[in-house]
């Protein structure tokens, strides 16, 4: 009999720190054990030019640069044109960070995600190998004396880096299906749509790439033990954008070029991207814990925590802006008007 009771004890702690109610809400933070592993792939065509950094006044006795391979040295300081091509590639990796709130309502098994908000790079700024070429018209030098037939020769502008990657849930809620695989653990799939933002420097330009919204799927398992739940998740990430010239990069860099007759000949480079591509895949695994909180509040639409007039001015304002997509449905029109009036007279609990 003792037994029995055990077991029955046993079970019914079980049921109760695993209990969920009709619909439960929790506020989660990423931990340290999220990661981001990618692929990231840019090219990059450029023009430029080259010039002696002979000036008469600062540098009297810098570099003049002229027109052809051969020739004497006669008066006056060129600029040669070149043109070029970089191209980056590598893996980069990082602990992302941000937030986001999960509901669970195991009664109707869905699952809703709001307010994803990641910096998928954390506080890192991943380094990228870059190849970089250049190809420029013959030419000659004086002080000292130089000749420079046209070639193609590699060029260091430095490494590539990713400086910004982040995904915001471009509109909440987004609700999913809900699987409950024990007592208080489930797993979840949330389609939702997020807002990419790219920033990187490469070919000596920093480029920021045109915000994109980007279809991705959030998968994963949600352990709820009282009060508290932690979430394993994972989601993947891909964007391909064109980035359009003219893109200034360098202007006037000092630039010592290997003379073949002995020695450096110092020059100035200008190098403008005429166009810039870039290719992003991640898989991020998102590791985040957090406590049981109050759902969101659609009918708080400045997010200032009261429902109030200001909110129905704030949307009025976004929806004539045509920025008020309140239902999700890739469009805003009347029928978000109406959705929002509903949210706004249910107010808050």
């Amino acid at each position: 009999m003792s037994s029995r009771l055990a077991l029955f004890a046993s079970t019914l702690s079980l049921l109760f720190v695993g209990a969920v109610g009709a619909q439960d809400t929790y506020s989660l933070t990423l931990q340290p054990q999220s990661t981001l592993t990618g692929t990231f792939t840019a090219a990059a065509p450029f023009t430029g030019s080259l010039i002696g950094d002979y000036n008469a006044t600062s540098n009297p006795t810098g570099t003049r640069t002229l027109l052809g391979a051969f020739g004497f040295c006669t008066s006056g300081n060129q600029s040669v044109s070149l043109s070029g091509t970089g191209t980056a590639s590598g893996n980069p990796t990082s602990t992302p960070t941000g937030s986001f709130t999960l509901s669970v309502n195991p009664a109707n098994l869905t699952a809703t995600l709001n307010s994803l908000n990641v910096n998928l790079l954390g506080i890192s700024q991943p380094v990228i190998g870059t190849n970089i070429s250049i190809t420029y018209q013959g030419f000659r030098t004086c002080q000292p004396t130089g000749f420079f037939p046209g070639l193609t020769i590699p060029l260091d502008l430095g490494e590539a880096s990713v400086n910004v990657l982040t995904a915001v849930q471009t509109c909440s809620p987004s609700t999913g299906t809900l699987v409950q695989t024990a007592p208080g653990a489930f797993t979840f799939s949330i389609p939702t749509n997020v807002t990419l933002g790219l920033a990187f420097t490469f070919n000596g330009a920093e480029q920021m790439a045109d915000p994109t919204v980007v279809p991705v799927v959030l998968t994963g398992v949600v352990m709820v033990s009282g009060t508290s739940a932690t979430v394993s998740a994972t989601l993947n990430v891909t964007q391909h954008q064109e980035i359009m010239g003219p893109i200034p990069a360098l202007v006037d860099a000092p630039f010592d070029l290997p003379n073949p007759l002995g020695g450096t000949v110092g020059l100035l480079l200008t190098v403008t991207l005429t166009s810039s591509t870039v290719d992003l895949i991640a898989s991020v695994t998102l590791a985040a814990s957090g406590v049981a909180g109050p759902a969101p509040c659609r009918g708080d639409f400045n997010a200032d925590t009261f429902v109030n007039s200001q909110d129905f001015f704030d949307f009025l304002a976004a929806l004539f802006a045509g920025d008020a997509d309140f239902n999700c449905s890739g469009f805003t029109d009347s029928q978000d008007f109406f959705d929002f009036l509903t949210a706004f007279f249910t107010g808050c609990d």
